[in-house]
């Protein structure tokens, strides 16, 4: 038995991600790598299957311009978006109503909740959680 014996690494939050970690973000996560983004919390849980989740802020209003399509099809996105659970971390605070978002099984047996909420100032608030089975 392996109970103990595998190391995956640190579990990892924080408010100030790395370069790296953002740029593992921008990939997985397919976002468009001309847009600029403002991280405000990342969240990475080690182990056989990581999840990452990224909380951030972009200088646009228009969702189209985030992320890349395919896999990530904007027109998917619902009001009313609920991110049921989460990390217990000052950062990650989603609306409980006013989301808008989507559910979406990526290449590679992966998966992401992406949800947003614009703040009225031509930027958006972007929430996204990402896994791996």
């Amino acid at each position: 038995m392996l109970g103990g014996c595998l190391d995956f690494g640190p579990n990892i939050s924080t408010t100030k991600p790395t370069a790296e970690q953002v740029k593992f973000c921008r990939s997985v996560m397919y976002l468009n790598p001309q847009v600029i983004i403002e991280p405000q919390g990342f969240q990475l849980i080690s182990g056989i299957d990581r999840y990452v989740l990224l909380k951030f802020v972009v200088p646009t209003s228009d969702i189209n311009q985030l992320f890349l399509s395919p896999p990530v099809d904007v027109l998917l996105m619902r009001p009313n978006f609920d991110f049921s659970g989460g990390p217990n971390e000052p950062w990650w605070d989603p609306p409980s109503s006013g989301l808008i978002g989507a559910h979406y099984e990526l290449p590679y047996v992966k998966f992401m909740n992406a949800a947003y909420i614009d703040n009225g100032d031509g930027t958006l608030t972007v929430y996204v959680q990402w896994n791996e089975t």
